[in-house]
């Protein structure tokens, strides 16, 4: 019979000899040996008890013995003496500081020990009639056993068949209990399943799984849409039904379900969810129905999940799609203004709980006017967008919501050139572009009487940068002391705010230890560069070989060219380094777009993202493979810009009056 149950448990069978004539203290007496120095879950044959009180007691440190503190105490079963805590007594006869009692204990090896050693003393003295009980009362003092509380949770013994009709109405109830759990996660793992193992022994589980718009209320806009979440939730093992939960209060479901037993993590004590926990109560205690709080799994794997994550939530496209899903679901978002990490945290942070409901900012603003202000100076430019990104990873690091970046610097710049070409739309008679924002802006303004004409560049003069030979490629990157493993960046320019090389150098401070910068060029912030490379702690990493008569060298010696300018035309370093098969990460903006869109040679980041632009080269740094294709994409994507074909093609225009 046993065996047939296939259980998860393996079976030793011990024989009592004389099982007709002893009680159950000669078949402990007989398995002693396969018994001592073990942990012992002791119980009579006859017992039916729900699975909680089982797992409850396997969770008990101490040596225990079931006893029902609120269940009358009968007359002819076992009752326990309790004092001072623990278990003095068991047996049928005690009732002075009795409680109800059956034989279901768990106890301890230590304690075990020394029961099973009196045990064979009373069966090895002829002693083989009575309880095992009456062996554990004359070591009672050294054998410390606590009462382990069921209260009204079934467990009982079946003797006659009014026993079994009354215990069998009991598992019919205890079946039939509706058991409630509320879920918002999209990244379940083992202490989740634990909770909800536990939650279906009680009875049959429906989970609530939040909204999109409730999860949203309080921490971050889910990682998987509400369906993906109720289909995960659907296909767990235990979990009986799985319905919608609209807001963070569990009010409707509550009153709809009318569930036996809410269940939930022992985190929502203190808090925000404090008040939840509080409501959640108060319509329990209305019908009688109960909440089972489970210890909150603090393991480090799952915060290490969680840092993870967050990292994974931080990054710019994650915002940027969250940011989306918002204004999609609310038409209007709440956004608080933010200058720095501590401000970052604050609308990261911030929840307030009324009426059932959450409410939290849904994204951060980075204006020109307080980021200016919390630096201590006036609105009218003092502070140049390099600083200003600087403040965008300071709040990037120690957040993950969506940041609406204000890009306006009071466009005095902008302004006063767009004006004065206004003023001389009147004597030109056309334009020529190199790029396709300057076009569309050129037309859209009217900024000439004649024509607007898209030319590819002023071309380039390509046979002064061949592709590097291996050979000339080892020499180059020896002669600017790289080791061997290193992945070389480029950005020949000038140093300027508008070359932006300041933003390379986060880059590289965000790189490992194998990637290094080459920056030729000179002007007014090369000294202001070396410095914030020393700042970053990547100046070993960095070469700045000034002003180069020939750029080729550097351009050989490298495995990715890089730009992170603000704004461009065309630019001819990029061109040459493309030339040269070197694949590219460059910022989106005009100039760059014209010469990567839909080439392959490279990858186009958000100007100003540090985080973006390495991750951009990273994905070039690990893969030769990938940086060899791109590399001859980008070569035969710049053949148009040849001098060769650029002259002829442009020459036209300056014969045309």
């Amino acid at each position: 019979y046993c065996n047939s149950l296939k259980l998860p448990l393996r079976f030793t069978f011990v024989r009592n000899p004389l099982y007709a004539q002893t009680n159950y203290i000669y078949s402990i007496y007989c398995a002693r040996d396969m018994l001592r120095d073990e942990d012992i879950l002791l119980m009579h044959g006859d017992l039916v008890f729900e699975a909680g009180v089982l797992d409850d007691m396997l969770a008990f440190e101490k040596s225990c013995m079931k006893v029902s503190s609120t269940q009358p105490v009968p007359e002819k079963d076992f009752k326990a003496v309790v004092r001072r805590g623990r278990v003095e007594k068991v047996g049928v006869e005690f009732f002075d500081d009795a409680v109800e009692a059956q034989a279901l204990y768990k106890l301890n090896k230590e304690d075990w020990n020394l029961w099973l050693d009196e045990i064979c003393r009373f069966c090895e003295r002829g002693e083989t009639g009575c309880y095992a009980e009456n062996a554990f009362n004359r070591i009672s003092g050294d054998c410390a056993i606590y009462p382990f509380d069921v209260q009204d949770r079934l467990c009982a013994e079946i003797d006659t068949p009014e026993d079994l009709k009354t215990v069998s109405a009991r598992l019919h109830e205890i079946e039939n209990r509706r058991v409630y759990m509320c879920f918002s996660t999209d990244m379940v793992h083992s202490g989740h399943i634990s909770i909800i193992k536990k939650a279906a022994k009680l009875g049959r589980l429906t989970v609530g799984v939040l909204s999109d718009e409730a999860v949203a209320s309080y921490k971050r806009y889910p990682l998987l849409p509400f369906e993906e979440r109720k289909s995960l939730f659907e296909n767990i093992s235990g979990v009986e039904n799985v319905v919608e939960q609209k807001t963070i209060s569990s009010a409707d479901v509550l009153n709809t379900l009318r569930p036996d037993y809410v269940v939930h993590g022992d985190d929502w004590r203190e808090g925000f969810q404090k008040p939840v926990r509080e409501e959640v109560i108060s319509i329990l205690n209305q019908y009688g129905g109960q909440l089972v709080e489970f210890p909150y799994a603090a393991d480090e794997k799952y915060k290490e999940l969680e840092k993870r994550s967050r990292e994974q939530l931080a990054m710019p496209d994650f915002r940027r799609g969250r940011l989306r899903k918002l204004l999609n679901m609310k038409g209007c978002v709440n956004a608080l203004e933010a200058h720095s990490g501590i401000t970052g945290l604050i609308a990261e942070k911030t929840t307030v709980l009324q009426n059932g409901k959450t409410y939290q900012f849904d994204a951060m603003w980075v204006s020109s006017l307080c980021d200016s202000t919390a630096k201590g100076k006036p609105d009218i430019e003092l502070v140049d967008m390099t600083s200003r990104f600087r403040t965008i990873d300071d709040i990037m690091e120690v957040t993950t919501k969506p940041i609406i970046f204000d890009g306006d610097t009071g466009e005095l710049r902008r302004t006063v050139l767009l004006a004065a070409e206004k003023l001389t739309a009147g004597v030109k008679d056309d334009i020529l572009v190199m790029n396709r924002c300057d076009e569309t802006i050129a037309k859209e303004h009217h900024l000439c009487r004649g024509s607007v004409y898209f030319i590819p560049g002023m071309g380039v003069d390509f046979s002064r940068f061949p592709s590097a030979a291996p050979e000339e490629r080892a020499a180059a990157r020896a002669a600017y002391s790289l080791p061997e493993d290193a992945v070389c960046l480029v950005c020949a320019a000038e140093f300027s705010k508008r070359k932006n090389q300041t933003l390379l150098l986060q880059t590289l401070a965000r790189l490992p230890e194998n990637y290094y910068l080459l920056l030729p060029g000179d002007g007014v912030l090369l000294e202001e560069c070396k410095a914030r490379a020393g700042e970053l702690g990547v100046a070993p990493r960095c070469r700045f070989p000034g002003r180069l008569s020939d750029v080729r060298g550097a351009l050989a010696a490298a495995d990715i060219c890089v730009s992170a300018s603000r704004s461009e035309g065309l630019p001819f370093a990029v061109m040459e380094a493309m030339h040269m098969e070197l694949p590219c990460v460059l910022t989106r903006v005009k100039g760059h777009a014209d010469l990567l869109e839909g080439s392959g040679a490279g990858f186009l980041v958000p100007f100003g993202d540090a985080a973006a632009f390495a991750g951009a080269v990273q994905t070039l740094g690990r893969d030769a493979a990938l940086r060899k294709t791109m590399g001859a994409a980008a070569a035969a994507s710049v053949e148009p810009y040849a001098l060769d074909r650029v002259l002829p093609e442009v020459l036209p225009y300056f014969t045309k009056h």
